[in-house]
Order: structure tokens, then C-alpha cells, then sequence
């Protein structure tokens, strides 16, 4: 709390919460006189209006001393974003949880800026990350590791468990080394929304090509509002980080994260890469890999246009035919090779 203090977070509210039991309910309840800022003005204290969702009432028990999430509601100062959530529970003797300091602010532009190794909880995970990778910090995937987590969404870090970033950050080293799309889902611990990470070769990268992701993640997941920002730098991969939010009082639907993936992985790849996948599966990884170097760019640039739509569109209706136009100018390539 202390790092907050020190100009890391604008305080925007405060208000403390008791947890009781209510008719075999769970109920978070607000402590009169406790609220400052736009938390100020004392909560509705029927007995229904504190009752907890399940999959909230499932976290409230959790004896995890610190949440750091995001709130429904965007900051009406300083930034249009949504506010950040950070809460405090508090324990009786036993150990058990029976209550919360909440606050609701934004971070600093400084937290966003300074290495994880200056943010006492960034660093901590980063530590715990390193070791249930079992790199060591000096080592070259070691330090790559940390220019991951350095460079990854700063929100998502600070919320995302070891235990969900493990696997992610691992993934995320060995993509380096292949051109391929990777798609990540996390969902917010409340369950309001879903944060979604692309990583895609940068090459692959452009405006059209992020808003074909965007509808794609919309129409799929029964989506109202999508934000998005995106990363571009020096590496190989582009990342593009979507927050996906359902309307009020909806949920987004259930999914696929590996046919979403393919789907995602579809949308995305060039006329030439899929021309290059057909001839390797016709011919095998040398000689294909060969043909899609000599013929990869001999084609019109209208005649590649016409078969991604073609091929986009099959796609969309899934009927299995996405490839035909490919496999026909494969078979010309047979030919000529004959």
C-alpha cells in the first residue's frame, strides 16, 4: 500500500465491507460511514442487495490477503478508463475472511512504466515465475523470460496469478522461434469479462487484420464492447490485447479456446502461407517448402485477392471447401513439375 501511496495510484474511492452469512447466503455488506470519494454515499443495506453471485461468493471466502482487478464502471476523471479495484480482505482470529478494504482509483502512468523488478507484487511474481519455469535469471531464456513479462500488458500482470501466467509466458518464448498465431483467454475472477491475447507474426500484422480478430472474438463470444490495444516493436511478434465485455446483467458465451484459436490462426494468414501449407501437404516439407519460394509471389496480386476471398468465405460457412481454389493451382504446379 505503501508503493500506491507513493504517487503509483490516484485514489478515487474507499469504503469498507463486512462479509455475513444471511439466510445461508453470503452477503458483503458495506460499513456505514466508511466511504470517501465516489464511494462516499452509504450502500443499500436490505438484506438482498449484498447477496454475492456464486462465482463472486466463491473468491470471497478465498483467504488471498490482496485482489487487483478492474471495475465495472469507468474513472469520470482524470482518464476515461475503467477504474482499477484494488481490495484488502481482512481476517478474524481464526484466520477466516471476514471482510474487505476496497479502493477504486487508476494507476499511475508511472506503474505502467517502471521494470516489474521497482513493483514490490510484480516483482514477487516475476520471482515465482522464473522459478516454476526453472530458468535461471542469467540464463538467455532466463532473460528473455523477463523482457516478456517486462513488455507484457502491465493490467493483465498485475492480475493474473502465477499459476495462469506460467504456461502463457512459456508459450509465449517458444512462439519466438515459429511463425504462428497464439491466442490466450483469461477470464476475470468475477467472471464480467474476458481478457484475450494474440500473438502473431509482426509481418503479419495491420489494421484490417485486427479488426477481422475483433469481429471475430465479437460474433463468437456474444460480445457488446470490445477495447483493444496493440504492441509493435522490434520483435518478430506483434501482440494485441482485447478486453471483451458482455452488455449489463449478460454473460459471453462459452467457447472453444482451441477451435478459436484455429479460427483466429485462419483469419490471419496470407494467400501465400496457405499456398505454401498446400504444397508441402502435397508434396512434403522440402519440395513443398521449395515450389512456395519459386511460385509463392508468381502469382497476380488479383489472382491471390480473388482466392482469399473465396477462401475466407468458404471458411465462414464451414463448408470444407476453403481450400479448393488452393488445391487447384497446386494441381498446376503437379503438372508442370510432370
Amino acid at each position: 500500500m505503501s508503493w500506491l501511496a507513493d504517487d503509483h495510484f490516484t485514489f478515487i474511492g474507499y469504503r469498507e465491507y463486512q462479509l455475513e452469512t444471511a439466510d445461508g447466503d453470503d452477503v458483503l455488506r458495506a460499513v456505514p460511514g466508511t466511504g470517501l470519494g465516489v464511494l462516499r454515499s452509504d450502500q443499500d443495506m436490505s438484506p438482498s442487495f449484498g447477496k454475492l453471485p456464486p462465482a463472486v461468493r466463491a473468491k470471497a471466502r478465498e483467504k488471498t490477503l490482496l485482489i487487483i482487478t478492474k471495475a465495472n464502471s469507468r474513472s469520470t476523471v482524470h482518464r476515461p478508463a475503467y477504474l482499477d479495484y484494488v481490495g484488502v480482505k481482512t481476517f478474524d482470529e481464526s484466520g477466516e475472511v471476514v471482510g474487505e478494504r476496497r479502493f477504486l482509483g487508476l494507476f499511475s502512468s508511472a506503474a505502467y512504466t517502471e521494470s516489474v523488478t521497482r513493483i514490490p507484487v510484480l516483482r514477487d511474481k516475476t520471482s515465482q515465475v522464473l522459478q516454476g519455469t526453472g530458468f535461471s535469471p542469467n540464463s538467455h531464456s532466463g532473460k528473455a523470460l523477463m523482457d516478456i513479462l517486462e513488455t507484457y500488458p502491465r493490467d493483465e500482470l498485475f492480475q493474473t496469478s502465477v499459476e495462469e501466467l506460467i504456461p502463457v509466458a512459456e508459450a509465449v518464448l517458444h512462439l519466438r522461434e515459429r511463425r504462428q498465431l497464439r491466442f490466450f483467454a483469461r477470464r476475470d475472477t468475477y467472471g464480467r469479462y474476458l481478457s484475450c491475447l494474440v500473438y502473431l507474426p509482426r509481418d503479419r500484422y495491420t489494421t484490417q487484420i485486427r479488426e477481422r480478430i475483433q469481429r471475430i472474438l465479437k460474433t463468437t463470444l456474444g460480445a457488446d464492447t470490445i477495447d483493444y490495444t496493440a504492441r509493435v516493436s522490434e520483435s518478430v511478434l506483434a501482440r494485441l490485447h482485447f478486453v471483451v465485455r458482455a452488455a449489463p446483467q449478460q454473460t459471453l458465451r462459452d467457447f472453444d479456446e482451441v477451435a478459436l484459436e484455429q479460427r483466429l490462426a485462419d483469419a490471419t494468414r496470407s494467400w501465400t502461407e496457405d499456398l505454401a501449407a498446400a504444397l508441402v501437404e502435397q508434396f512434403g516439407e522440402e519440395t513443398g517448402s521449395k515450389l512456395a519460394r519459386t511460385y509463392g509471389e508468381a502469382f497476380p496480386r488479383l489472382t491471390r485477392r480473388t482466392f482469399d476471398r473465396g477462401w475466407r468465405r468458404r471458411r465462414r460457412r464451414k463448408d470444407g471447401g476453403g481450400r479448393a481454389g488452393l488445391h487447384r493451382v497446386v494441381a498446376v504446379l503437379t503438372r508442370r513439375r510432370g
